[in-house]
Formats: C-alpha cells, sequence, structure tokens
C-alpha cells in the first residue's frame, strides 16, 4: 500500500495519465505523519451502507478467500464488481 503524502494543488485531486507521481526512497512513519495505519481500517469504519458492504464481502472477499469451495462447488467467481 502507499499513501498520498502532498497534492498540488491541496484538497481534492483526480490522478490522469500526465498526472507526475514522486515516490520516496523511504516509507512514510504512520507515527510521525499523524495519520491512522493502514491496517486499522476496516469496513466498520464506512457507515450506512452495511447491505452495499455485504454484497462486496459475498462477491469479493469470499472467492479471494476461499477459492477451492469455488472449484469444488463447479462455481466460477464474480469477474468484475460494478458499484
Amino acid at each position: 500500500p502507499f499513501q498520498i503524502v502532498q497534492t498540488t494543488p491541496k484538497g481534492i485531486v483526480q490522478v490522469l495519465p500526465d498526472t507526475e507521481i514522486i515516490i520516496k526512497e523511504e516509507p512514510v512513519d504512520e507515527e510521525e505523519d499523524g495519520g491512522q495505519p493502514i491496517s486499522t481500517i476496516s469496513y466498520e469504519d464506512i457507515g450506512g451502507i452495511g447491505e452495499q458492504l455485504q454484497k462486496v464481502r459475498e462477491m469479493i472477499e469470499l472467492p479471494l478467500k476461499h477459492p477451492i469451495l469455488f472449484r469444488r462447488l463447479g462455481i466460477d467467481p464474480p469477474r468484475g464488481v460494478l458499484l
């Protein structure tokens, strides 16, 4: 994973093919940056979309976590998700 540490202009930006991206040699220290470590962010941090999250879990997580189950049942896992 990576973390955006600065954008010009500030605020919401859009990454396009001609966007300049600079990758630092050293990883960002989460404690110095003051940000929340990526590993602690979960679905529970996203509120109000319980039904949609359940569908995401069924369509994306289940095939990734249990591919043998899908093979045994002869089910092809979904190839994509439209949100």
